[in-house]
């Protein structure tokens, strides 16, 4: 019912394309050398260049904490997933909540208001989710029946991400696999962590597999022994200093 999408090995030459990585698996740590940790604080030299970070992955795998930390360390703004507001608009207060009725103008909904808020904030800004997020949350509303859509349908939302993915929303997204917290659901988490870790990998892999490549996205995933916030950070910024021509 869901992809296969198992993503192998342990070094930087294991990847999906040779430029850029994609979907890395990465198992080493980053030196002290860029982020230095003061009482607890971080503190960052300013980027040289513009860069859009994403975050993506599965409820509940601690990507606004992410987010939110990389944004401080780098004095960047986030851009907010969007489903929150999205859910006013049709009248919902709870992501489980979506159905036949209203899924379909959800979907739209968090997509425009994704792009918006990162449009707003260009050059630079960190992603708390990002379009691909949209994607799989539309696969994955389509595979349980609360979105009966055409294929016509699903192709032209597809369509829609990927011409907006072809201009570049992010430099670098990193990815964040589910099992490394427990659940705590909050009204809007989907529970249906595995699956949805399918969908997006799968999504990546070969349905914006050639626009990532083609802009020089790179889509990295955190080691998933980085359980703890400020190993999750260290290694995400070592990546982004070295986009930033460090």
């Amino acid at each position: 019912m869901f992809p296969d999408c198992n993503v192998g090995g342990n070094s930087r030459q294991d990847s999906l394309t040779s430029t850029p990585r994609v979907l890395v698996v990465s198992v080493f740590y980053a030196t002290s050398e860029f982020a230095t940790s003061v009482k607890g604080a971080i503190f960052v030299e300013p980027l040289r260049t513009p860069l859009r970070v994403g975050i993506m992955g599965a409820s509940c795998t601690g990507k606004t904490t992410l987010a939110s930390a990389l944004a401080e360390a780098l004095g960047l703004a986030v851009a907010i997933e969007g489903a929150r507001e999205a859910a006013g608009s049709v009248s919902i207060t709870d992501s489980n909540e979506v159905s036949t009725a209203n899924a379909r103008e959800f979907q739209r909904l968090v997509f425009e208001i994704k792009v918006r808020t990162e449009q707003d904030l260009y050059p630079h800004y960190i992603s708390d989710r990002t379009v691909i997020d949209c994607a799989a949350f539309w696969l994955y509303r389509e595979l349980k029946g609360l979105l009966p859509v055409t294929a016509l349908e699903r192709e032209s939302y597809f369509r829609a991400i990927e011409a907006y993915l072809a201009t570049k929303p992010y430099d670098v997204v990193f990815f964040l696999e589910h099992g490394a917290f427990p659940w705590r659901g909050d009204g809007f988490r989907i529970e249906d962590q595995e699956p949805m870790t399918a969908l997006l990998l799968g999504i990546v892999r070969r349905r914006f597999r050639r626009v990532l490549a083609s802009t020089g996205t790179e889509v990295l995933l955190v080691p998933w022994e980085a359980t703890e916030l400020e190993s999750r950070r260290t290694f995400c910024l070592e990546e982004i200093r070295k986009l930033d021509g460090r």
